[in-house]
């Protein structure tokens, strides 16, 4: 099976926010480094960005196998893509390759027609998406109708500087809520890319709905979840907080709380928290068993997103350190499945899954 990755500098380069290769894709580098696929950077004129990528991330600056004409592309088996939709008009898929194409979404919630018509004039076979995407988000759903029953999931994964330091008998029971707060109409977008994605959540003000409930309830009901809850959120009308060390936190509570998406996707926090030995407190939507979290096994669970459930779980959980010292463990077990090598690992036998037929086997890669 010969693959030829495209545009893989822009992987990890964040497009919205105009940072360089920020690492929260690195599992692309450990690819690159297991796999040495043969790289395609179009169009060529980018090809000083790849440079600098490879030097920005530790890469070998020689010894790469570029594909630079139809016809030697045309001798491979698989085009990959991890580029996500903003990115898309950049980087279109090839259209005279007919081979098998997969393209990752990333965050589909910008230009999504514009995205969803382009991989239908590529004729991409498989997208990658951060869960079941086709299963789970009624936006997806409906921007990406074609695509049912062919996107298979690929984790966040963590970076090493998420892992365990401190024993979890000697951090506070306490839950650390972290991550920003964003209204679906995020003013930090420009609103003409977000159209379509906040005219389908019209009713839902938040992207993070239990999020902004708990940070409601820390504001207007302080005494209910002060004793059990450490805030990390920004206080309104701030949306995000970056004054403290995530890592550092997370080692220093027990548990973290977990909020997917209206998008209905486990966040990166998910793997991270748990890989630093925090139990994470999610809710029971199937998101998370889709890749072995399973409530009172290896994390807490609560009903979505009901806050009166949120603070039971919290408080039995706490109430019973020797169970949550149980989960912990497990938690633990099953984060290690996530490191970004093992994710790049995972990626490549789903590639090799989907090469094969075995589409239901590479989309149930991740679950257990």
């Amino acid at each position: 099976m010969n693959i030829v990755f495209q545009n893989p500098q822009l992987t990890c380069d964040s497009m919205k926010s105009g940072t360089h290769f920020p690492g929260l894709h690195d599992y692309a580098v450990d690819f690159l480094r297991l796999y040495r696929p043969a790289v395609r950077i179009w169009p060529i004129k980018r090809l000083w960005r790849w440079f600098q990528f490879l030097q920005k991330k530790h890469l070998p600056l020689t010894g790469w196998r570029y594909v630079f004409s139809e016809s030697h592309l045309a001798k491979h088996d698989v085009w990959l893509s991890l580029t996500g939709d903003a990115a898309l008009p950049l980087s279109p898929p090839p259209r005279k390759f007919s081979g098998m194409k997969i393209h990752h979404v990333m965050d589909y919630s910008h230009r999504a027609s514009e995205a969803a018509a382009l991989l239908r004039a590529g004729k991409v076979d498989y997208l990658l998406g951060y869960s079941s995407h086709d299963k789970w988000c009624s936006f997806f759903q409906k921007m990406f109708s074609n695509y049912t029953d062919r996107v298979v999931p690929v984790p966040f994964g963590y970076s090493s500087r998420f892992r365990s330091t401190t024993p979890f008998s000697q951090r506070v029971p306490k839950c650390a809520a972290m991550g920003a707060v964003n209204p679906v109409c995020d003013p930090q977008s420009v609103a003409s890319e977000i159209t379509e994605y906040t005219a389908h959540f019209s009713n839902e003000p938040w992207a993070h709905a239990m999020r902004a409930a708990i940070r409601s309830s820390l504001v207007e009901k302080p005494d209910e979840l002060t004793g059990i809850v450490a805030n990390f959120m920004a206080l309104p009308p701030a949306m995000r907080n970056v004054s403290y060390d995530s890592v550092a936190e997370l080692n220093r509570h027990q548990l973290f709380l977990n909020d997917e998406s209206i998008m209905r996707y486990p966040p990166a926090r998910t793997y991270e928290g748990s890989a630093c030995g925090t139990v994470m407190v999610c809710s029971d939507h199937p998101v998370y068993s889709d890749f072995g979290w399973k409530g009172g096994v290896n994390c807490v669970t609560h009903r979505y997103p009901e806050i009166a459930s949120f603070t039971n779980a919290l408080r039995s959980a706490i109430a019973d350190p020797e169970r949550l010292s149980f989960i912990q463990r497990a938690s633990l077990e099953n984060a290690a499945r996530f490191s970004h090598a093992a994710v790049a690992e995972g990626l490549y036998a789903q590639i090799q899954l989907l090469w094969k037929g075995r589409v239901d086997e590479a989309r149930n890669y991740w679950t257990r």
